[in-house]
């Protein structure tokens, strides 16, 4: 009897299916492995983000509670010279609630904790002794004093400021005070109601214990925290973190302390807000490589019906990653008949599309969309080339004056115009070795390699005057203010040399703004 030939499966079939998973493997391989480097990058700059942020509210925060303090001691002292005069009493306490939206209500007390004044009249103290917790905090201290949030009798969540009063014999007579309500709208609250992206995201102050004080949605206020977060703060001042709540929701927090006041702020932003922008990519990668990969399918299909001896090769280097060696090794494959160097060619041309697809999108990560300048996280690296190199630089920190009047006036889209514009002109006077970056905000920096103090000084000068005679997109003159400083023994670190950089700003701004001020105090 004649044997029946097992039938079996036709190589051209076979080579076709292993072709085709080898491309399904690269492609899946290549959006996970470029979702991943994005994702992570996206991640690391919204930390660096937050935590820059949550120190800059801060700094801000402190201010208002210096202001608020030499407010009250402006007062002490004229009501030092009146304080048997009732009238004075009560033009001071009106004056200080009306003439600023710093306190929401103010007092007067004596020794006793005996209101003499109080403003607005509808708080009915006057006469009546102060028996909350912060007016006896205040008493006993006799000294300028800034308390923890407590809850008044009115049910109130209240911080009360106050500067001790006395007579010309130095003796102790009493205090004069202004109260924040912490759930209703004062200036403290417009300080720290926004934050720097407009979708879910949420700035909160807590105390050391881990009570929340202030929260754009009050009903949060007097809350406790989560206990990561708490872990988080307790051993670092300033700082940024990962942390997933009770509800299983993961976000991405900054945090930074006041000086003022055992309280801490917090810039909180949902995980999967600061993904999006990854998942994005991955799809327009995805989009952008489709006719490619379906053209080198066919192609490929087509070319291996002749294929024999290559085919395990080919098979084996789809497999592996999007690499540039991956391709030199295809390139290598021998192909001494027509079809096999056709899939080749295909194989070498889709896989160096996805690598310069992939390479594209990663470094739309690293530039500031807004702007086209370096972003804060690639301005980090090349510092941090630079120092390992041990190359001299110099650092200018610069920033638009008033800006928020700009944003306030003329809208957010006329504001951001005016930092394209900014940006241009930054390009405009760096020279071809600069690195322009934005730092964030309104605040910008560029990074001079390789040059003295004395010529980052006249950078920072030129594009000072060319701005300042220069007519901006919202149809007025910007000026800006700029600190200069350089790697010295003084500041042999880029964070050394930043902070430098900073605090001349800060004169700068100090000292009248519009103009550039360095580390050696010039102005």
């Amino acid at each position: 009897m004649k044997e029946v030939e097992q039938k079996k499966i036709k190589l051209s079939y076979l080579l076709s299916g292993l072709m085709l998973l080898g491309f399904i493997v690269i492609i899946s391989f290549g959006l996970l492995s470029g979702y991943k480097v994005i994702k992570d990058s996206l991640l690391k700059e919204a930390l660096a983000n937050n935590e820059a942020y949550a120190k800059k509210l801060a700094r801000t925060a402190d201010q208002f509670l210096t202001d608020s303090q030499d407010t009250l001691a402006y007062s002490a002292d004229i009501i030092e010279q009146h304080l048997m005069d009732d009238t004075v009493l009560d033009e001071e306490a009106r004056r200080l609630q009306e003439q600023a939206d710093s306190f929401n209500s103010a007092v007067v007390v004596d020794t006793d904790r005996k209101v003499l004044a109080v403003s607005p009249k509808t708080v009915n103290v006057k006469d009546k002794v102060l028996d909350s917790s912060g007016a006896r905090e205040a008493n006993r201290a006799q000294r300028p004093n800034i308390t923890n949030p407590y809850i008044t009798i009115t049910g109130k969540l209240v911080v009360f400021i106050s500067h001790p009063l006395f007579d010309a014999n130095h003796i102790y007579q009493g205090l004069v005070a202004g109260t924040l309500y912490l759930q209703d709208h004062n200036a403290f609250y417009d300080i720290l109601g926004k934050h720097p992206y407009d979708d879910e995201s949420f700035v909160y102050v807590i105390d050391k214990e881990g009570e929340i004080i202030f929260h754009r949605d009050i009903e949060h206020v007097g809350e406790k925290v989560d206990a990561e977060i708490i872990k988080q703060i307790k051993d670092k001042d300033v700082g940024a973190f990962r942390f997933t709540d009770a509800d299983k929701q993961r976000f991405v927090a900054g945090y930074s302390k006041l000086e003022s006041a055992d309280w801490y702020i917090i810039l909180q932003r949902p995980h999967e807000l600061v993904e999006a922008p990854a998942k994005w990519v991955v799809q327009r990668i995805g989009l952008t490589t489709t006719p490619v990969f379906i053209l080198m399918i066919l192609i490929t299909l087509y070319a291996t019906l002749r294929i024999v001896r290559p085919i395990h090769l080919l098979a084996e280097y789809t497999e592996e990653s999007l690499v540039s060696k991956n391709v030199e090794k295809l390139k290598n494959v021998p192909s001494f008949y027509d079809e096999a160097q056709s899939l080749k060619r295909s194989l070498v041309r889709t896989l160096s599309s996805l690598q310069s697809q992939v390479e594209f999108f990663q470094n739309q990560a690293v530039i500031d969309p807004l702007t086209g300048l370096t972003n804060r996280r690639t301005m980090d690296e090349v510092l941090g080339n630079w120092h390992k190199n041990e190359i001299d630089y110099a650092i200018i920190i610069l920033d638009l004056d008033h800006f928020k009047r700009v944003n306030d006036t003329y809208g957010h889209a006329v504001g951001d115009q005016v930092l394209q514009y900014l940006a241009q002109k930054i390009k405009n006077h760096a020279r071809t070795q600069d690195v322009c970056c934005r730092y964030g905000g309104e605040e910008f920096i560029i990074l001079l390699p390789h040059t003295p103090l004395e010529e980052a000084y006249s950078v920072a000068e030129s594009l000072r005057e060319d701005l300042a005679k220069t007519v901006s997109p919202c149809g007025d003159i910007i000026t800006m203010s700029a600190g200069v400083a350089e790697m010295s023994e003084r500041a042999p670190k880029p964070a050394n040399v930043i902070e430098l950089a900073d605090q001349a700003l800060y004169r700068a701004k100090e000292t009248g703004r519009n103009r550039t001020c360095t580390s050696r105090d010039e102005c």
